[in-house]
């Protein structure tokens, strides 16, 4: 039992003035002094009490140790491989960045080539172009001459056909307008198309 620093002198002193008898107030001081004893006993710790804890203490500090070391450990070996792959990432990362530049130094050449053939059909169907003009002129012309000559000889015809002959006029005049409407087609989507090209 722990001692306790109770004056049972004084509180037996005091109990006898408040009006107990001597004995009474002997068993009230030796029952308090027992009750303050057990209950520190309860609370206390004792010296052994704190070295078990304090030892306790060691060996969790020491696993904690172990503990932080170890992963410390596998923080270090974590870095290492994120480095390595890193490392090799950013290899790849340089591969890919050379093939994309000789594969788009490749098309720029293609494109360049491609613009250069669109450049000589494109002159090609202008130079075309302006052949089937002489020609449509020439044909217009032809057939304009043709058409005089026609209303001089036929001015004796009947009216019928005079209209049997223009409807003629009229279904050449049609194909060659539909030849060249044709051909202005083809070359605008040409032109048009290499224009797309070019931008």
């Amino acid at each position: 039992m722990a001692a306790v620093a109770f004056d049972t002198f004084k509180f037996v002193n005091r109990l006898e003035e408040a009006g107990l008898s001597r004995p009474q107030a002997v068993a009230i001081s030796e029952a308090q002094s027992q009750s303050f004893a057990e209950a520190l006993d309860a609370t206390l710790a004792t010296k052994s009490d704190v070295r078990d804890v304090s030892d306790e203490l060691r060996d969790v500090k020491d696993e904690l140790k172990a503990d932080i070391g170890a992963v410390r450990a596998e923080i270090r070996d974590v870095k290492d491989e994120l480095k390595a792959d890193i490392g090799a990432v950013e290899s790849e990362i340089r591969e890919v960045r050379d093939e994309l530049k000789a594969d788009i130094g490749a098309v720029r050449a293609e494109i360049r080539e491609v613009r250069d053939e669109l450049k000589a059909d494109i002159g090609a169907v202008r130079v075309e172009l302006d052949l089937l003009r002489k020609d449509t002129k020439a044909d217009t012309d032809l057939l304009r001459k043709d058409m005089l000559a026609m209303e001089l000889r036929l001015e004796a015809s009947t009216k019928a056909d005079i209209a049997r002959l223009e409807g003629r006029v009229e279904k050449m005049e049609l194909r060659m307008t539909l030849k060249l409407g044709a051909l202005i087609f083809a070359a605008s989507g040409l032109v048009i198309t290499a224009l797309k090209l070019l931008h």
